[in-house]
């Protein structure tokens, strides 16, 4: 799917422009990067958008650009990816 984005468009933004309700989501990444939310993947050695896990603020408010892939998977498919 495409999507235009408006500069200084953000994760949340995208996903509630697609109808995508927060409670949903188990798992974001942008660019092959996954958007850390504990330490669990960190450890595992995930390549991610950010060095340490982020706070539910910061998580969503991950800046996306024009051209960025993002790939969202559900919350019962979050062990898939941990």
């Amino acid at each position: 799917m495409r999507l235009s984005v408006s500069e200084g468009a953000t994760v949340g933004q995208v996903l509630s422009q697609m109808g995508v309700p927060p409670e949903e989501v188990g798992n974001i990444f942008v660019n092959g990067r996954l958007i850390p939310r504990g330490l669990y993947p960190i450890l595992l050695g995930y390549q991610r958008t950010a060095e340490g896990p982020l706070s539910p603020e910061e998580y969503w408010a991950t800046p996306v650009r024009a051209g960025d892939r993002i790939g969202v998977f559900p919350r019962k498919m979050s062990l898939v990816v941990v």
